[in-house]
């Protein structure tokens, strides 16, 4: 991928490098209690709930069982959490990241709700038993071999009368000037992401074992393009 988000043929991903770039921003967050990065995870929560809440509006949660593919914070399970009950699962394979989404659950007071996996979602082994599987900012890190992998994960997980979320950036010349400027001090990992637009990602979700059902294009802070979908059970 070259630094516009764009995928280069031949190029491959270097996952360990791309894994100690997460871990060391997770630390951070960890460490600072006045954390650029902290604060642009808080700000653009909001925006993803808002996006979250739309997706959600014809849908009947009821203590869900939820599980959340590269948690990162888990704010947004936690705010399902708060909203509708049930109980979560957080998986990420950063282990900072999991460590900053306890601290979060235990400061909203839904920790006792939650089980925090770290580990490799490719590798994850879940039976089909989510109400809603979710994830926010992941599947744009990946290879587009990868991604379909990634999408057909959260099919997987998701039961019979279940829904699966996911969410990405969409390219705009906001996100390309706020990736620049993080990139240029270190807080944002180069060429490890492909924004999608919102007809991108309902075309590999229905690819993927996925049935979108509604598709979301933000133009609020976190530019963002989500979709709610059914999974196709074969």
């Amino acid at each position: 991928m070259n630094h516009d988000g764009r995928e280069v043929k031949g190029i491959n991903i270097d996952m360990s490098s791309l894994k100690d770039h997460w871990d060391k921003r997770w630390k951070r967050v960890s460490y600072s209690n006045n954390s650029i990065i902290k604060l642009i995870d808080e700000k653009s929560t909001t925006e993803c709930w808002r996006i979250y809440l739309q997706l959600l509006e014809e849908i009947a949660l009821q203590e869900p069982k939820i599980l959340e593919l590269g948690s990162g914070s888990g704010r947004m399970s936690i705010q399902l959490l708060k909203k509708f009950g049930g109980s979560a699962t957080l998986v990420d394979y950063s282990l900072p990241a999991i460590e900053v989404a306890k601290s979060n659950a235990i400061k909203a007071g839904v920790d006792k709700n939650v089980e925090f996996v770290n580990g490799d979602v490719f590798t994850l082994d879940r039976k089909r038993e989510y109400d809603l599987v979710h994830s926010a900012g992941l599947i744009e890190h990946f290879s587009s071999e990868r991604r379909d992998e990634i999408i057909r994960k959260h099919s997987s997980f998701a039961c019979m009368e279940g829904y699966v979320i996911i969410m990405v950036p969409t390219k705009t010349w906001w996100y390309s000037i706020g990736r620049s400027i993080l990139q240029s001090i270190g807080i944002w990992p180069q060429d490890f992401e492909v924004p999608l637009n919102g007809n991108e990602l309902t075309e590999l979700a229905n690819r993927n074992l996925l049935t979108v059902k509604k598709t979301i294009e933000s133009k609020g802070l976190a530019r963002a393009s989500a979709i709610i979908a059914s999974p196709i059970i074969i």
